[in-house]
């Protein structure tokens, strides 16, 4: 289970930012704005309906997983249940 509430690390850095401020368009939140490079932000815009049915997952799990993903945007971090081991 992945923490959304855990920063973005900086590629090549000690610095980390908050999930939204990945490829917000915003410059100098990464070094080098690393956080809006190409590869980046090609991951960040890949259409999660494309991703969900190449791994087979249900309509209920993607709903659920783009409500996440939105509240990580907004940047909305209390609103995501916590992990439970």
């Amino acid at each position: 289970c992945i923490d959304p509430s855990e920063p973005f690390q900086c590629p090549q850095s000690k610095r980390s930012i908050a999930l939204q401020f990945i490829c917000d368009g915003h410059a100098g939140d990464c070094p080098d704005n690393l956080d809006e490079n190409e590869e980046t932000c090609i991951a960040v815009a890949k259409n999660i309906d494309s991703f969900a049915t190449k791994l087979q997952i249900s309509f209920d799990d993607i709903a659920h997983f783009r409500n996440v993903i939105e509240k990580i945007h907004d940047g909305r971090l209390e609103e995501i249940p916590v992990c439970v081991q």
